[in-house]
């Protein structure tokens, strides 16, 4: 398809891909306060349900991650060649986000278990969280400033749904994913988000939507964390 025809057709709606990398914005920032905060009796209160919440959340970035780069990012590369430095990059910094979250559920569990010194475990856990924030917001903000964009300028509404479609196809970990993305989106916003999702994740929110609910109470309480704007393009 050229550029003309596409000049004629709905441009892809990326408001959801944009309020995901908004979540994830939030959520390293609330992650890194509700560490910096920890005391050692939280052990006995949010440290345990706050290493469930992470192992959760790192399983997301990785898929989230993995559908962009053997999906999303390869039809793109191929539609505009131009970008492929831009992807190279991200695929560069995605081996050591990778690492990151590989190491992640580990540390939480640690800072969480009482038979591990307290100190040393919070040490570990903000030299982690620092490292996740760092390079998962330096994602975000190329794919904000460099990606978006000419994903945006360069496919149809069909192409960019079909290409969505079949990342969707392989989605592990639903029981997290589902209501931390419904989540993402403006609570007005969320019952249509869930009214059009399909019948087998429309379940799945349901069933698991309190008790992701309860998770994040228990993990965070009232830990706030204002999340870092992405750089201006």
């Amino acid at each position: 398809m050229d550029t003309a025809a596409r000049t004629t057709e709905a441009a892809p709606d990326l408001s959801f891909f944009r309020a995901v990398h908004r979540k994830t914005r939030k959520d390293l920032a609330r992650y890194v306060r509700a560490v910096d905060t920890a005391v050692e009796a939280d052990r006995m209160t949010r440290l345990q349900p706050l290493a469930r919440w992470a192992r959760g959340f790192a399983h997301e970035l990785v898929h989230h991650h993995r559908r962009e780069d053997d999906i999303l990012f390869p039809a793109l590369r191929e539609r505009v060649p131009a970008i492929g430095e831009v992807l190279d990059e991200l695929a560069g910094e995605k081996l050591a986000i990778d690492d990151l979250m590989a190491r992640w559920p580990a540390v939480a569990d640690r800072l969480a278990d009482k038979s591990v010194p307290f100190g040393p475990a919070k040490a570990e856990a903000q030299a982690l969280a620092a490292a996740v924030e760092c390079w998962v917001l330096r994602r975000l903000d190329t794919e904000d400033a460099e990606v978006l964009p000419v994903l945006a300028a360069n496919f149809s509404a069909a192409e960019y749904d079909e290409l969505v479609a079949r990342a969707e196809r392989h989605r592990p970990g639903r029981s997290f994913v589902v209501p931390w993305s419904v989540d993402a989106v403006e609570p007005g916003d969320r019952a249509a988000v869930v009214a059009k999702s399909p019948p087998p994740v429309r379940l799945v929110w349901k069933l698991n939507k309190g008790r992701y609910e309860r998770l994040v109470t228990a993990a965070f309480g009232n830990v706030g964390g204002e999340p870092r704007l992405p750089v201006p393009a």
